[in-house]
Order: structure tokens, then C-alpha cells, then sequence
């Protein structure tokens, strides 16, 4: 599998400019920008888009556009890659973007079993099945939820973290 970034509606555009009519196991990493303007291509094509979970405006308005959302409608499979710049802000991201329209079932998908399956690892993570690597996040509530916190952490099916709360159970 291949994953292609995009930072631009054009950058897709000169992509099918230059694989034609090739049939490639390809993912597209959107950066932003436009890229919401091939929205309709990208669905058309059943391709999976990794994106930053975000609600954006219109350029030069204030109507919001939940872009994975929009994606989906479009018919692209939607997974979400947490932005560097807002690391601790991604579970609240997500959240948003859920709250203005995104079904949650699709969001969790999007936090897990889609990366892995566009980074062709879908056979070992991404989903809770006998066979796969149990790599797991403990939250004291929903993950979803500001306030939730992580009880434990799991890595190939051994506690590598526990809170001292979970810890004295």
C-alpha cells in the first residue's frame, strides 16, 4: 500500500494526471487547504482519506464544514491522523467533529481500523479479533468525553501503564 500526502485540490488532480488508469492500493493523507474541493473524486473512487479530525470554515465565511463528514458523504472511507500540533487536543477534536454531525461508529473506525487498513496493517491492529496484536487504551469514562481519563494502557497484551487508582484494584 502506498499512502500519498495532498495539500491541495490540484495535488489530486496531477496525481490522476500521472498514475491514469492504473489500479494502485493507494490512501490519501490530506493536509487541509482545499483538498474538501475533491471531495466528490475521492469518493467516487471509494478512496480512503487519513485526515485531521476538524470542523473548518468556508474561506471567507463563516459557514462550517465538518470535513470528515463531508468526506463520507462524498463516499470515501474517512481515518483520522492526530495533528503533531494538537496531540492533546485530539481526542477533543474528534468529539467535535462527532457533536457536528460525524457518526460516532465511523469516529472510532477512524481512530483505529482505518489507519491500520490504509497502512496495510489491518491484518494485526485496528480491531479487537483473536490473532491481533492487543494494543489497548483504558479510559475511566467515554474516550469521547473531555474529562475521561487513561486507567491503563496495553501493548501486545501486557499492562505497560495503570493508573495508581487502577493499580490498587
Amino acid at each position: 500500500p502506498a499512502l500519498v500526502r495532498l495539500n491541495r485540490a490540484a495535488d489530486y488532480l496531477h496525481w490522476l494526471d500521472v498514475v491514469k488508469e492504473r489500479k494502485l492500493r493507494v490512501s490519501f493523507e490530506l493536509e487541509g487547504g482545499d483538498t474538501y474541493l475533491v471531495a466528490d473524486r475521492l469518493g467516487k473512487a471509494g478512496a480512503v482519506v487519513l485526515l485531521d479530525p476538524q470542523v473548518i470554515t468556508y474561506p471567507l465565511t463563516s459557514e462550517r464544514l465538518n470535513l470528515p463528514a463531508y468526506f463520507e458523504r462524498a463516499g470515501a472511507k474517512v481515518g483520522f491522523t492526530p495533528s503533531a500540533r494538537a496531540f492533546d487536543e485530539y481526542r477533543h477534536r474528534v468529539a467535535q467533529v462527532v457533536k457536528a454531525g460525524f457518526p460516532r461508529e465511523k469516529a472510532i473506525a477512524a481512530m483505529s481500523s482505518v489507519p491500520a487498513g490504509a497502512l496495510g496493517l489491518d491484518d494485526r491492529y485496528g480491531s479487537i479479533q483473536p490473532g491481533r496484536f492487543a494494543d489497548l487504551v483504558f479510559f475511566d469514562g467515554d474516550p469521547l468525553e473531555v474529562g475521561s481519563k487513561v486507567n491503563a494502557v496495553m501493548i501486545r497484551g501486557q499492562m505497560k501503564f495503570e493508573s495508581e487508582k487502577e493499580a490498587q484494584r
